[in-house]
């Protein structure tokens, strides 16, 4: 029994395999991880959970060896994904829990936030709107924690087009950005 990917020689495996349906669930432990999952014909599948050494820890679902599915994320740094993955890579909905406070929930894409999504700053400052590639792109908002906010247009996570910004006294500037 071998697996591939990179998860390197193992040294410690208990393993249960369930004759009808080919499924084989397993504990395999080695030097940098330990895996406790289901497997089909070699390759991870199914619901698992990935625990490596340095104390990152994937806890989802499998396909082919690979994140795919719903599942939860924990990064060393406290940061921590949980959503949607696709073929290893964070896609489609989900939310990411910052080590610092902040808070991102929307559409993901190649691991980088793209799509609809909003940012909660641990301040109370909010951006909502679309992202591309992990930047502020198109129509959105952004509400600071006094009252102030610009609703319009962003490139590259400026203010950059036609838009509004309301000045928390009431006051309103209405015009393009560069």
């Amino acid at each position: 029994f071998c697996l591939s990917r990179g998860l390197g020689d193992v040294y410690k495996r208990q393993i249960e395999l369930h004759p009808k349906t080919e499924i084989i669930t397993g504990v395999l432990e080695e030097e940098s991880s330990l895996l406790v999952s289901e497997f089909f014909k070699g390759k991870r599948q199914g619901y698992g959970i990935l625990t490596l050494k340095s104390g990152e820890k994937y806890e989802g679902q499998w396909f082919n060896n690979e994140q795919h599915g719903r599942g939860v994320y924990y990064y060393i740094n406290n940061n921590r994904y949980d959503g949607l993955w696709y073929r290893d890579y964070k896609e489609g909905k989900g939310t990411m829990y910052y080590y610092n406070g902040d808070v991102y929930t929307g559409d993901w894409k190649d691991d980088k936030r793209n799509g609809e999504g909003i940012y909660t700053y641990v301040s109370g400052a909010s951006y909502k709107g679309h992202w591309v590639n992990d930047k502020k792109q198109g129509k959105g908002s952004f509400d600071w924690f006094d009252g102030t906010k610009y609703e319009g247009n962003w490139f590259n996570n400026q203010r950059n087009g036609y838009g509004t910004y309301y000045y928390a006294d009431g006051d309103m500037y209405v015009g393009d950005w560069k």
